[in-house]
């Protein structure tokens, strides 16, 4: 009898034990409500115009330090914002972002929906900035504490006329870190605290800043067509 007294106190914690663990990952797997601050995150317009041909943008987007030159050495390569390193690479490159790659977060913008829907043959001289390491401080907060946040962009580029070139900045993939979360790991199933990697909706602070770098290197008219 006492035996079976002993069992059943064992199954009676065991059950408990379980209860609570699962309570602690409900809780620990739930996502870290971010927050996007309003005064960095104003949606402005997402493209300009710049009064050159394709070719000649082309050519002073090269020029510039706008994108990662993933041909030179690393000591070497340009940056995009401070301690970041894009890879830029065109349209026929393996790593030029696929529909999948597009659409890897749920978060999906009206922009990024209207650029997969555009034509191959119409994306022939656009350039990918790619990214997946690097991360800044683009408005998104936890707690009222900024979070680090990441993104990639496409820079498509279309002829207005044989001398203008409507330049549009598409981003995607933009995702923060929220902090950490507690959950079974599916590598060897222990749990443990994990990075809270969120999606995120677009950060227009971060697509601001490239369109005021496009600008300022192309020289191009904010005042673009509709």
């Amino acid at each position: 009898m006492q035996l079976d007294a002993t069992e059943e106190t064992i199954h009676r914690m065991a059950g408990i034990l379980s209860a609570v663990l699962f309570a602690v990952l409900v809780i620990g797997c739930a996502n870290i409500p971010v927050k996007q601050e309003e005064s960095e995150g104003i949606p402005g317009p997402t493209y300009l115009v710049a009064s050159m041909p394709i070719e000649d943008v082309w050519s002073r987007l090269i020029d510039s330090q706008l994108y990662d030159d993933v041909f030179s050495p690393v000591y070497e390569r340009k940056t995009l914002f401070p301690g970041t390193l894009f890879r830029a690479v065109g349209v026929g490159d393996p790593r030029f972002p696929s529909t999948e790659d597009l659409f890897r977060c749920e978060r999906r913008s009206p922009d990024i929906l209207r650029y997969a829907s555009i034509d191959i043959m119409l994306k022939q001289n656009d350039i990918a900035l790619r990214n997946n390491i690097y991360y800044w401080h683009s408005g998104y907060a936890v707690d009222g504490k900024e979070v680090p946040f990441r993104c990639e962009f496409v820079i498509h580029m279309s002829k207005v006329s044989p001398a203008a070139t409507r330049i549009e900045v598409v981003q995607f993939d933009s995702i923060v870190l929220a902090g950490e979360k507690f959950m079974v790991q599916d590598s060897h199933g222990i749990p443990g605290y994990v990075p809270d990697y969120q999606c995120v909706e677009p950060s227009s602070h971060s697509t601001n800043k490239m369109l005021s770098l496009l600008k300022s290197t192309l020289g191009a008219d904010m005042q673009g067509l509709p």
